[in-house]
């Protein structure tokens, strides 16, 4: 275990442990714009928006994952992001998020007065991310 290196783990509530490795570097989605986080980063608890992880993992080897909101908890050299979903970018279904993104625009055309609106526009941006992410 190197010294420069941290214990990262992604949670999520439907999940469990999607992902736990040691890392060397983390950027992650704020809500205000993206931030890092390197091995020995001060205490910090911060609200995450829809985006792209990004891991240095120990070794070299990089991982990204599409997010979809959540927290981050840096504390005493451990990392963990708890998100409504988080899913490794290798992993993603595009057909599937190319069907949400056509019901979530669906549902914001439709101007319902049952719709969501809110929620619909928070389904389209985790399936533009997603499709977006599967494309790198």
């Amino acid at each position: 275990m190197s010294d420069n290196t941290f214990a990262l783990e992604i949670v999520t509530p439907t999940g469990g442990v999607v992902y736990e490795r040691r890392a060397s570097h983390l950027s992650v989605p704020g809500e205000d714009g993206s931030f890092g986080i390197l091995a020995h980063h001060a205490d910090l608890m911060a609200a995450l928006g829809i985006g792209r992880v990004h891991v240095d993992e120990e070794g070299g080897q990089a991982t990204e994952l599409a997010l979809a909101q959540g927290f981050i908890q840096v504390e005493e050299g451990r990392v963990r992001i708890l998100a409504e979903a988080a899913e490794l970018v290798d992993r993603i279904d595009v057909e599937r998020a190319r069907d949400a993104e056509k019901r979530a625009r669906e549902r914001l055309e439709k101007h319902e007065s049952d719709t969501d609106m809110a929620r619909a526009e928070l389904a389209l941006k985790r399936a533009i991310n997603r499709i977006a992410l599967a494309k790198v």
